[in-house]
């Protein structure tokens, strides 16, 4: 089956990101490997990514993280689990920013296709498709996008799914500790 991303990827406009975004990861998951994995990636499915394709999901902002780490737990006993915060300074020189509308529309995508739920559906979503498009033949990096949670909760919030393979220099990744010395970066 032809890649329905493949043609709109080379030609659709990208932006530069150079911010510090956040997440939020359980306490127990970080301290199982020492010294600890900030840039962890499982490889299993999620929003913007396939089985097997390594992404890393961060927040613009602390309570955006929260809001993304509270919403899959509602209900749970696992929500009042010990958790970590931490801060990645990113440099990312080609990101598909699905904030932007024409660039939806470019892509075919409604924001319908952003909210849809990705977890219970047998096959690929179309946002999974697109992750799949993006880590096997583009120059994107990155794509910055708006967060459901925030969406729930009333606010704009917005997120960054980072393809672990597409991070090359000049591109970094960079999480940030108590001195000027990142406590693990990519590449």
């Amino acid at each position: 089956m032809p890649d329905p991303f493949e043609k709109a990827l080379q030609t659709v406009p990208t932006i530069r990101l150079k911010t510090t975004m956040a997440r939020i990861v359980p306490f127990a998951s970080l301290a199982a490997k020492l010294p600890p994995n900030w840039l962890s990636t499982s490889g299993k499915r999620n929003r913007f990514n396939p089985r097997e394709v390594h992404c890393l999901y961060m927040s613009a902002d602390e309570n955006i993280a929260r809001l993304e780490f509270a919403r899959p737990l509602v209900g749970l006993p696992t929500r009042r689990q010990p958790v970590v915060t931490f801060w990645a300074k990113v440099g990312l020189g080609h990101v598909l920013d699905l904030t932007d509308p024409t660039i939806l529309s470019l892509l075919s995508l409604s924001q319908n296709d952003l909210d849809a739920p990705w977890h219970t559906v047998g096959g690929l979503t179309k946002t999974q498709t697109l992750g799949r498009s993006v880590a096997r033949a583009s120059s994107i990096v990155a794509i910055r996008y708006p967060s459901v949670a925030a969406k729930e909760a009333g606010i704009v919030g917005v997120n960054v799914v980072i393809f672990r393979e597409r991070v090359v220099a000049p591109d970094s990744v960079r999480i940030l500790g108590s001195d000027k010395k990142p406590l693990q970066n990519w590449p």
